[in-house]
């Protein structure tokens, strides 16, 4: 709670640039979307900046609200010709979801908590195109058998 007080961040969205681009999370192609900048600063005590900033472009898909990154500055993107954007626009998943998709398929085994933990999974990513999606999917369909097996048998001691 304290460090929350010492430290803190500072955003700035800047730069708004309406762009097409091909949605990597989608899929669809020439989705009109938003380009935006996200410069993150390092606050003490919430006013003094301490290191230096840290500058992300963001894209937001139109279609499905995927937020995708770009290697590219909007002003960079502004200038970029629409068919090469798809070579620095690209859908990236966060570590932590990566994470829970590997430990998901690590504990899908136990009965309760492995149907619970590769639910929550495969909602978080839910947007991802590629293996985190997989992973998350194949953890949930592998946690149903150990759940059904055991529901099965406190029904049967149940019924006894």
């Amino acid at each position: 709670m304290l460090e929350h007080l010492i430290l803190g961040f500072r955003y700035e969205c800047t730069a708004n640039l309406p762009i097409n681009v091909d949605c990597g999370a989608c899929g669809d192609t020439r989705v009109p979307s938003l380009a935006y900048d996200l410069t993150e600063t390092p606050m003490l005590f919430h006013c003094i900046p301490i290191l230096d900033s840290n500058r992300s472009t963001f894209v937001k898909c139109g279609n499905c609200g995927a937020k995708l990154m770009s290697t590219l500055s909007c002003e960079d993107l502004r200038n970029c010709h629409e068919s090469d954007l798809r070579h620095f626009v690209s859908f990236r998943d966060s570590f932590i979801v990566k994470c829970l998709a590997i430990i998901s398929l690590l504990i899908c085994i136990f009965p309760f908590l492995g149907t619970a933990f590769a639910a929550v999974t495969w909602f978080f990513a839910r947007k991802s195109p590629n293996w985190v999606r997989t992973a998350a999917v194949i953890a949930f369909v592998i946690s149903l058998f150990p759940l059904c097996i055991a529901l099965v048998g406190v029904a049967l001691n149940e019924f006894k």
